[in-house]
């Protein structure tokens, strides 16, 4: 009897981390736009900055959702404060290996995607910044797929990637994209027709 206790409580411990994982930000799935408190975007886009958010990071000071009206919450973003004075993108990048770990801890192993391109300009080391701000380096950790299942069901993929504010400016973005992104994105295509 204890052993059969003993596994149940194990299982419920489980269930309960999988939604917590589902939740970034305390937020999930296909929320709606009116219980995140988002006003009513009359330019009719699915893009808001979200005030607050139920479970906030000390990483993060400005969060960002895509929000369809029909799907609900798709994608939950998250931006740290500027990184001052670091052309080289030496602290941006140790501050998203530290983040890319402790994200690891909860979603498993990730992709790193540090890619230069072909023919850019912008390839001193003393340029690192400024080649991410003019589209020629990449710097993104990746977490792919994590749907059907795994710990963290319901989110497609999850991107942490460093982003220029300016060529000696940097910030740090946390994206999560929900298993209903495109159909969301569907939504967003498709015109509205207006009744006169």
């Amino acid at each position: 009897m204890t052993l059969l206790f003993l596994f149940i409580l194990s299982l419920c411990s489980h269930f309960r981390e999988a939604r917590m994982n589902s939740e970034p930000f305390g937020l999930h799935e296909g929320q709606t736009r009116s219980s995140m408190n988002l006003p009513l975007n009359l330019l009719g886009s699915q893009y808001y900055s979200v005030p607050s958010v139920p479970k906030p990071d000390s990483d993060f000071t400005r969060y960002y959702a895509t929000v369809g009206e029909q799907t609900g919450l798709c994608m939950i973003s998250a931006a740290t404060s500027q990184f001052e004075n670091d052309p080289k993108g030496i602290v941006v990048r140790e501050k998203m290996d530290v983040m890319g770990s402790r994200l690891r801890d909860i979603y498993g192993a990730f992709v790193k995607h540090d890619v230069m391109r072909k023919n850019a300009l912008w390839i001193r080391p003393d340029d690192w910044l400024m080649a991410v701000q003019q589209g020629e380096r990449e710097y993104e950790l990746r977490w792919p797929s994590l749907s059907g299942g795994m710990v963290g069901a319901g989110i497609a993929q999850i991107v942490l990637r460093a982003a220029a504010a300016g060529p000696d400016r940097s910030v740090i973005l946390l994206s999560y994209r929900f298993d209903n992104y495109s159909r969301c994105q569907a939504e967003q295509a498709v015109p509205k027709i207006s009744k006169q």
